[in-house]
């Protein structure tokens, strides 16, 4: 009986492991992805796994840094656009923002 428990528990920690693994690898899938210009769609990728885990405060920290981050960005490319009197493309930045 003890032998069947111990394999349980076995089996337990190691399915947590895995599920643990594969948080981390969608999570800095999505950090090579914002690393790489490819913002939105990592910090999208990051926003689903946080759903999974919203307790993880690395996650959170480098999700929200990294939105901030990004809004910065685009409302600093609409301000740009709006002084060279680039209509279209500062409403273009400021909807992403």
């Amino acid at each position: 009986m003890t032998r069947t428990l111990s394999t349980r528990l076995c089996a337990l920690l190691a399915a947590l492991a895995l599920t643990a693994c594969a948080t981390s690898y969608q999570f800095q899938e999505g950090q090579k992805m914002v690393e790489s210009g490819n913002v939105e769609e990592g910090l999208a990728q990051i926003e689903q796994e946080l759903k999974k885990d919203p307790s993880n405060a690395e996650m959170r920290n480098y999700y929200e840094r990294n939105k901030a981050l990004a809004v910065q960005r685009y409302l600093q490319a609409g301000d740009n656009a709006l002084s060279q009197n680039a209509l279209e493309q500062a409403e273009s930045a400021y909807n992403h923002a």
